[in-house]
């Protein structure tokens, strides 16, 4: 290869980003021939674009040396160079001078301007001066979308607390009347059930005595049965005619007995009956307030539950209004970003360049 070819390809590798590959070629370039000026100021924009600016630095000194030993230059292209290391060393100075080695680059600064002429220095300073107005510009334009940013949430965040608070306030009122109506719910419940224990007392007195009442015909029927069961017997087995009779006389009158006993039984369980449909009536009553109480009680919980978590989730959301919003600016970023970006102030002329090749490859 020769160096113009070497020299093309690093122009094609720069124009597709492949920052490396074309440093690498101008490496191999200034091997065969480091005479190429063109190539050390694209070295030293190549190095910026890779944030080597120590190196950087030290090319674009080495670059303004051969600029200086070259005497076919002429004042256009010799003030052109310096302007472009005015541009460098005011990137160096100002958007990236926090990442940079200080010695190094004001070594590489008191090169450049090592006894340099009035008019080259004027154009150095003008370009140097040029780039740290411009990065202040636009760091204070940063600065100022970040102000404005700032004012315009905290603005918000104070309209959305002030939504917070009256939200919260109707929570607290909402909590209050949920409170409030359980409270109602198991009042009028608790009374309506009193009420239903106070109309089966008496039954439950009736009942109990009524069975008390059974209970006893119950054991003189058991008594009668087992007399007439006796006279009956003897009667059976009795010979004579008139003791027969009167064993059987006998037996028909306690035989009348039972009969009023079992009517008497027949009466009192018919009214405990009676009584026992009352008191499952009542119990049905109970069992269902008591059913709709709970029901009622079981949905004013769920919903005091919610406004729990609601209060909650407020009172999250209204501590977060009172710190700032820590998202990320996207106008923000951008403008910081391109503020320390090598190619918002100085872009290499890489169309130019071709042009110029290809007339010399003519």
């Amino acid at each position: 290869p020769n160096p113009e070819s070497v020299y093309a390809y690093a122009l094609v590798k720069s124009r597709q980003h492949d920052v490396q590959t074309a440093l690498e070629a101008i490496e191999q370039l200034h091997q065969m021939d480091d005479r190429n000026l063109q190539s050390w100021r694209l070295k030293t924009w190549l190095l910026l674009r890779q944030d080597k600016f120590n190196a950087a630095a030290i090319a674009a000194g080495s670059y303004i040396e051969k600029v200086n030993a070259d005497k076919s230059i002429d004042d256009f292209n010799r003030a052109e160079a310096f302007r472009f290391a005015g541009r460098v060393f005011g990137y160096l100075d100002g958007p990236v001078s926090g990442k940079t080695n200080r010695t190094t680059i004001e070594t590489s600064k008191r090169k450049v301007l090592f006894r340099l002429k009035p008019d080259l220095l004027n154009s150095f300073t003008l370009e140097h001066n040029r780039i740290e107005a411009e990065y202040r510009r636009m760091m204070g334009a940063k600065e100022k979308h970040e102000e404005n940013f700032a004012r315009q949430d905290e603005a918000e965040r104070k309209i959305r607390f002030a939504q917070l608070s009256r939200q919260e306030d109707q929570l607290d009122k909402t909590r209050t009347q949920l409170s409030e109506q359980s409270g109602n719910v198991l009042q009028q419940a608790n009374g309506e059930l009193e009420k239903i224990r106070q109309r089966d007392v008496p039954l439950n007195g009736q009942q109990l005595a009524i069975e008390s009442e059974l209970g006893a015909v119950n054991e003189s029927l058991v008594l009668l049965i087992n007399e007439y069961n006796y006279w009956n017997n003897l009667a059976l087995r009795e010979i004579d005619p008139l003791d027969r009779a009167f064993y059987f006389q006998q037996a028909g009158r306690i035989d009348n007995a039972i009969i009023r006993q079992e009517w008497n039984a027949r009466r009192l369980r018919g009214q405990r009956n009676a009584i026992l449909a009352q008191r499952d009536m009542l119990q049905g009553q109970f069992n269902a307030t008591s059913a709709l109480a709970s029901s009622q009680l079981t949905t004013i919980n769920r919903e005091l539950a919610g406004i729990s978590r609601e209060q909650k989730k407020t009172s999250r959301e209204k501590l977060k209004t009172t710190r700032p919003t820590k998202k990320i600016v996207t106008q923000s970023v951008s403008l910081k970003t391109r503020a320390k970006s090598i190619v918002t102030y100085d872009q290499f002329p890489l169309e130019l360049e071709r042009q110029l090749l290809l007339d010399r490859l003519k």
